[in-house]
C-alpha cells in the first residue's frame, strides 16, 4: 500500500509564521477529501515545531521509531476508503 507523505522545511527567517501548518493542513485536507486512509510523518524528537504541525493536522505519535525519528500518523476512522495511488 502506498502511503502519502509530506515534508516541510523553510528558511529560519520564515519560522513561526504558520506557513508549514497552512501547507500541511491544505495537503492533509486534499488527501482526506480523496479518501486516503492514512497520513504519516517521521519526526525527529528535537523538532518540536514539526510535532506541533503534525498535531494540528490530526497526526498522533506512535510507538514506532526508525532512524531516530518517531512515526506520527492519522488513520481514517472506520478503515480505508481508498489506498494512495489507486
Amino acid at each position: 500500500m502506498a502511503t502519502p507523505g509530506d515534508r516541510w522545511c523553510h528558511s529560519p527567517s520564515e519560522k513561526s509564521r504558520g506557513y508549514a501548518s497552512e501547507a500541511a493542513a491544505a495537503l492533509a485536507g486534499w488527501l482526506r477529501a480523496r479518501g486516503i486512509a492514512r497520513i504519516e510523518a517521521h519526526i525527529h524528537p528535537d523538532h518540536h515545531a514539526s510535532m506541533t504541525v503534525a498535531r494540528r493536522i490530526g497526526l498522533l505519535p506512535t510507538d514506532h521509531v526508525e532512524d531516530g525519528e518517531r512515526l506520527w500518523a492519522w488513520e481514517r476512522p472506520g478503515g480505508a476508503r481508498r489506498e494512495a495511488g489507486a
